[in-house]
């Protein structure tokens, strides 16, 4: 009788322990299930999270046509979005003008425009650049100078606008004007020309007292003389960063401009080739000089810093 008992509870036990195992198992299974999230389960906070790491346009095409609530999750937002338009068919650009550009206008706060057919089309982003009122960044890359001087009228209505990046495609014929009218924007601090433009075209006057900016850090792939920096910077007084070419073979001229006083400058960034030039009136904590300087000339910058 006691065997018969041992049996029957070694019977049990073992029943008991393979149907706790097959709990276990059944339990880890359903939470397995239960715990696997599809995209289309997360949250519409999560999904905007998820959509800032990606370019919008990517956004746009793989999401807009897929469903209702997606559609609805690109248009209704008041997020701010970046756009960035480089390599895109006409049509393409077409649809996504339609769909996103032209009802967001109130939303993007960075357009990055690259693409060569973009700026001539009817329904170019810079036909309307003064409806983006939220607009921070603007980068304009292989633009032709036509466009330019128009295009740059907008921009003084925005009042967000601090950062501008222009790269002409050909030559612009009056840069002068073009300073001038970057130099009116009331918001911008940062600024990186890079503008094709004929030798003697230069005759920025000296700035007034209504004509400053904001700008801090400017960069200018050009060269120029030192009467044409000193004009320039005239325009700049709260200048931080300075990055610029000079131009070589007339160092030996003396300037007729007297340099401005810029005592916010810390950082100039100079490509010259000159023995001496007009950097002790400034505060520059760190310079960074390249091409044919002169030891000499190396050793005076570095006792000036």
């Amino acid at each position: 009788m006691e065997q018969i008992k041992r049996q029957q509870s070694k019977f049990f036990h073992n029943y008991n322990e393979s149907q706790r195992k097959k709990i276990r198992s059944d339990s880890y299974n359903y939470l397995s299930r239960k715990t696997i999230t599809y995209f289309e389960d997360l949250s519409n906070e999560l999904i905007y999270e998820v959509f800032e790491f990606l370019d919008y346009f990517h956004v746009y095409e793989a999401f807009f046509n897929l469903n209702i609530r997606f559609r609805n999750l690109l248009i209704n937002s008041t997020l701010p979005i970046q756009i960035n338009i480089s390599s895109m068919s006409k049509s393409a650009y077409q649809q996504y003008h339609t769909d996103i550009i032209k009802t967001s206008t109130y939303r993007i706060n960075s357009l990055q425009l690259s693409n060569l057919f973009i700026y001539g089309l009817a329904f170019s982003p810079i036909r309307i650049l003064s409806k983006f009122l939220q607009l921070e960044r603007l980068i304009l890359n292989n633009i032709k100078s036509q466009y330019l001087e128009k295009l740059l009228l907008q921009l003084i209505s925005l009042p967000l606008l601090s950062s501008l990046t222009i790269t002409s495609l050909d030559t612009v014929k009056n840069t002068s004007i073009i300073y001038h009218q970057i130099f009116r924007l009331p918001a911008l601090k940062y600024c990186k020309l890079s503008l094709e433009r004929y030798s003697n075209d230069y005759d920025l006057p000296l700035s007034t007292i209504d004509d400053q900016s904001p700008i801090e850090h400017l960069i200018i792939n050009d060269d120029m003389y030192l009467d044409q920096l000193n004009r320039l910077v005239s325009y700049v007084p709260q200048l931080r960063r300075l990055s610029i070419q000079l131009r070589q073979g007339y160092w030996r001229q003396r300037t007729k401009i007297r340099p401005p006083t810029l005592s916010h400058l810390t950082h100039v960034f100079l490509k010259l080739d000159y023995e001496n030039t007009l950097i002790g009136r400034y505060s520059i904590q760190q310079i960074h000089i390249e091409e044919n300087i002169t030891h000499c000339f190396s050793n005076r910058m570095k006792k000036r810093v």
